[in-house]
């Protein structure tokens, strides 16, 4: 699994109507998460990969971003902690199931639980 993310670049709709959703990424992955702001992000993307081809000694201009969020470290242990849940509850599944497990991945292994919230009402 490769480290802890530095930081984490955002761009969608998503960044600008739901800002809240930043604010749970950037405590469930324990790194700022940065809204990129400008339209077209993926254009723009693409056209910084073709010029790394076609022109790799032309400057980059950064995107422009809006308010970073800063992880909340109380926030983030509460979503650890709903991980392990999760994780305990996945492999007693598994094994009711007589299924194989499948490898853990790191972004997706730490998200939060919607299980224990149906099971536990937390």
């Amino acid at each position: 699994m490769a480290g802890q993310p530095q930081r984490i670049l955002a761009s969608g709709r998503v960044t600008q109507d739901l800002p809240a959703w930043l604010q749970i990424l950037a405590d469930v992955l324990e790194a700022p998460v940065i809204p990129v702001t400008i339209k077209r992000s993926t254009l723009r993307g693409t056209a910084l990969i073709a010029l790394d081809v076609l022109a790799p000694e032309v400057a980059r201009t950064a995107s422009a971003t809006g308010e970073i969020r800063q992880p909340v470290a109380d926030r983030a242990a509460s979503y650890r902690a709903r991980k392990q849940d999760y994780q305990a509850l996945y492999e007693a599944a598994i094994a009711l199931a007589g299924a194989e497990p499948r490898p853990q991945s790191g972004i997706v292994g730490r998200a939060s639980s919607p299980l224990r919230t149906a099971t536990s009402g937390k």
